[in-house]
């Protein structure tokens, strides 16, 4: 009853919190998405939100984890922790930084450079691509309070804005 889907790296990403996750090449052969080098989607979360965020895939709503983010290693789509090498893929639990509210992840969005995680009574800037020597150590130092989502498919950037439903309005 639910998806929501993103174009990466030449693909559609379709995602529903049920299942793997679908990859649709510009061809509609459809597979679920798996690390290409092996084949495998055994480390591929489930999640019911994804999002293309420069270099990364990101996936949130992982029905055991509410408050994790997936994000693949750099330019793939299926490479995901505890994938074979090389592999610069993180989870990132963001509930301990969730000030006020539920920890639980209702949506991701886009504004300028940051990839924004939406909580209902908050919302989290963060930037990707950040490296510690060879680790990837995404940045989320900010929480915004008393601004959340309600859902994913309520945001919408356009242009150099970011628009979403809350409990009080837009």
């Amino acid at each position: 009853s639910f998806c929501s889907f993103t174009v990466f790296n030449g693909a559609l990403i379709v995602a529903n919190g049920v299942n793997k996750p679908l990859s649709i090449d510009s061809n509609l052969n459809v597979t679920y998405l798996n690390d290409a080098s092996t084949g495998s989607n055994a480390n591929t979360p489930i999640a019911r939100y994804v999002r293309a965020h420069g270099r990364y895939l990101v996936f949130a709503g992982d029905p055991d984890n509410v408050d994790r983010l997936h994000i693949s290693a750099t330019d793939t789509a299926g490479v995901f922790v505890g994938d074979a090498p090389p592999n610069d893929a993180v989870t990132v639990d963001l509930g301990s930084r969730v000030p006020i509210g539920s920890d639980a992840i209702t949506g991701l969005a886009r504004f300028r450079d940051r990839l924004v995680v939406l909580f209902e009574e908050c919302v989290m800037p963060g930037v990707l691509g950040v490296f510690t020597e060879d680790d990837h150590t995404p940045n989320f130092d900010d929480a915004i309070e008393n601004i959340g989502c309600v859902a994913h498919r309520s945001s919408q950037t356009i242009g150099e804005d970011l628009f979403f439903l809350d409990q009080v309005g837009i």
